[in-house]
């Protein structure tokens, strides 16, 4: 948010502030900020964490040590990144949704729930991210329990975690997350994390890879150290992915809980796309030459080899997770395909919303990662429907 933006916000909040309450002004904080500071306040244990905030179009990462934040970087890599093609506002398909949608519509067919069958089939809902969206809020709507439907049969989130077809594609997207924040760890030398908290209402999608949190940890330390190549060295606790827990609930107290302004835009970082450090004010849209896009594209080449091959063999995601061996071959084959096709989209359409002298505010590394997402979903729901 520009400065300008912030103050002219700033002098809403306190005149209505002044209306209701009477002399004062309000305090604000970065969205980032406000999670760490109910976590540190929560965990007597707490010193360094990193707080993994996902949404439904950008992940926002904090790095923190005894709560005060030392970094915090951002991307375009969220929960919708599993439901949608990013690179195509007119494609209307993706294999997760279009595989369960419409058994769930069966059964609100079956109570005759006309309000939620309208809702179901509303212009909104022709975009998967937006279906999904609708499919995740099902469990907690009053209409299907009144109707007296059993609530697992349309908990879109329990239909994904028993369905062993389509979880490689939300271990790709949570192994991504995490490979992205121990490069940086590796690269600046940080401490590994005791905790690692998430919030946001896109990090239930994480809940589908396992409802184990202690098993996800074990992995999440494993990827840990293969890359940083030495022992983890201490426990490792993720916080926020607890069985009916709200994501939102941790920013929301971690803002009444925090008492001074607090502006973290000056600790932005960007790890470069071919993950050999950080992004400087050299770097720009318009410096963005054919030898740094092959290096990213072998960068991403690597990430699929080390989660498809060196994590599977050494995690086997069958037996800890339930996942298909056929689907981690369709993984494996369409990691191979349209990397370069895929970053070129994705820089093509960072640069309409950019000046070509702006320092590159984002990492393209999960641009090719987007694409071979939407390519396995597909995939799967094609081999399904043939089956």
């Amino acid at each position: 948010m520009a400065p300008k933006r912030l103050r002219r916000l700033k002098s809403t909040w306190d005149d209505a502030y002044q209306k209701y309450f009477g002399n004062g002004v309000t305090g604000y904080m970065t969205e980032s900020s406000a999670p760490i500071q109910y976590f540190f306040k929560r965990y007597s244990t707490a010193t360094d964490l990193i707080n993994v905030d996902i949404g439904g179009g950008t992940t926002d990462i904090a790095f923190a040590k005894d709560k005060n934040i030392s970094h915090v970087t951002s991307f375009r890599f969220a929960s919708n990144t599993l439901f949608e093609n990013s690179f195509s506002e007119l494609d209307e398909d993706n294999g997760i949704v279009d595989w369960h949608k419409n058994e769930i519509l069966k059964l609100l067919e079956e109570k005759n729930l006309m309000d939620l069958i309208r809702v179901f089939n509303s212009p909104n809902n022709t975009k998967p991210a937006n279906m999904a969206s609708f499919l995740f809020g099902l469990k907690d709507n009053t209409i299907p329990q009144r109707a007296g439907v059993n609530v697992k049969a349309i908990d879109f989130n329990y239909i994904l975690q028993e369905d062993e077809d389509f979880k490689i594609v939300f271990i790709i997207f949570y192994t991504a997350i995490v490979y992205h924040i121990a490069q940086i760890v590796k690269s600046l030398n940080l401490e590994v994390p005791r905790h690692i908290s998430f919030s946001g209402n896109g990090s239930k999608v994480i809940r589908v890879i396992t409802t184990d949190s202690k098993l996800l940890a074990r992995y999440t330390k494993m990827v840990f150290e293969k890359l940083l190549g030495k022992p983890y060295g201490k426990e490792l606790d993720l916080l926020g992915l607890e069985k009916d827990s709200n994501p939102k609930e941790s920013t929301c107290k971690g803002g009444i809980i925090g008492t001074e302004d607090e502006d973290n835009r000056d600790k932005t970082i960007v790890f470069k796309s071919d993950c050999t450090g950080l992004v400087t004010p050299k770097d720009t849209y318009a410096n963005i030459k054919d030898d740094y896009k092959r290096r990213t594209v072998t960068a991403v080449e690597d990430f699929f080899k080390f989660v498809l091959v060196d994590m599977n063999s050494a995690f086997n995601f069958d037996k800890n997770f339930g996942v298909k061996p056929s689907s981690i071959r369709i993984a494996q084959e369409m990691a191979k395909k349209d990397l370069l096709t895929f970053l070129e989209k994705g820089i093509s359409q960072r640069c309409e919303e950019t000046e070509a002298e702006d320092m590159i505010e984002e990492t393209f590394f999960y641009y090719p990662i987007k694409g071979v997402l939407n390519a396995i979903s597909a995939e799967i729901y094609n081999e399904l429907q043939q089956s």
